[in-house]
């Protein structure tokens, strides 16, 4: 263990964050052959925190379960799910691009909804998701490119929670001490709507503003042919900001977006497709023994042996079936 640690921390001081994450999978292999609790906690703490630092979504917690192939297209950007688009298909634009949070990305699924439609339609998937990503974060320029370049792009609807206002803006601020911090929308919601539900409803609504304003942002950039996606375990009906007013409920992913700010966003785009799924429950399995095993928190801290937050590998599956004619029409009509 610290054998492999050491190795870790030493890429990463050369900037090999490529091969640190490649040199932690296979060195883990083995001890995971007869895992138990507490080599898995002294493995994240000891391992694969290191990584999970530096940008690498999910891996770290899910490192037992999953192998998300991840690489680097810039060292300023996380690492993103693989397989890699190959260098000729990213040149060519003979690629379709998709832009979301966790349920895109994928997590604690082997074969995503990503894949599983490339593999449909035979055309290379660039999967640029991340846990927790706003819309905000995909107006970085080398995101827009890699997005103008696709045949066609589908773009999730993401919390709202990231998003904020001139009083409260989204995103990371900086501290006094000149340290960042990122701003937790839903603690800054709380605190207003005990001072008054009044003005965290209004608060709500000047966020949504701005959400709409990004997603404004990036229809203008990406200029491709663009289905919009909803993904989540309910419907857009099932919140809407006027409940604050009764109740601190930001409802359940994607938070803070209802029915009338989903039909704005969706107004922008050339399609729209819903995915409500169902309840559902699936066991990971170790991506060693084929076992039984568990997969940790987000910030690493507890042991969990059902997935019932995240699509399920059966949601995936049909998410891809379903949206294939939908891609099909946009590949029709794309230009190239």
């Amino acid at each position: 263990m610290a054998e492999i640690a050491t190795e870790v921390r030493a890429l990463l001081g050369r900037n090999e964050r490529h091969a640190a994450l490649r040199y932690a999978m296979a060195a883990s292999e083995q001890l995971l052959r007869t895992p138990s609790d507490a080599l898995r906690m002294d493995l994240r703490r000891r391992v694969f925190k290191q990584l999970s630092s530096k940008g690498v979504f999910y891996q770290g917690e899910d490192f037992e379960s999953v192998d998300y192939g991840q690489y680097e297209l810039a060292a300023d950007l996380p690492m993103f799910r693989g397989p890699a688009v190959p260098a000729a298909a990213l040149e060519q634009g003979d690629y379709f691009c998709v832009i979301g949070a966790a349920q895109t990305f994928g997590r604690l699924v082997s074969r995503p909804w990503p894949l599983l439609l490339g593999e449909t339609l035979g055309l290379a998937p660039l999967n640029l998701s991340g846990g927790g990503l706003g819309p905000e974060f995909f107006l970085n320029p080398k995101l827009i490119q890699l997005a103008r370049g696709a045949r066609f792009v589908v773009l999730q609807v993401m919390s709202g929670r990231s998003v904020g206002c001139e009083d409260y803006p989204g995103g990371r601020r900086i501290t006094r001490e000149g340290k960042p911090t990122k701003v937790h929308r839903l603690d800054v919601l709380k605190g207003l709507w005990q001072e008054d539900p009044a003005i965290a409803f209004e608060y709500v609504r000047r966020w949504n503003e701005s959400y709409l304003a990004l997603y404004r942002e990036l229809r203008a950039l990406i200029d491709r042919p663009t289905l919009l996606l909803w993904i989540s375990n309910r419907s857009p009906d099932a919140w809407a900001p006027g409940r604050l007013l009764k109740k601190p409920q930001t409802g359940s992913f994607p938070q803070l977006v209802g029915r009338k700010l989903y039909e704005s966003v969706a107004a922008l785009f050339d399609e729209r497709f819903e995915h409500i799924t169902g309840p559902s429950s699936e066991q990971p399995l170790s991506r060693i023994t084929g076992e039984p095993c568990p997969y940790l928190g987000v910030r690493g801290k507890d042991l969990q042996t059902e997935i019932t937050y995240y699509p399920s590998s059966a949601d995936h599956a049909l998410l891809a079936e379903s949206l294939a004619p939908l891609a099909r029409d946009m590949l029709r009509t794309s230009g190239r």
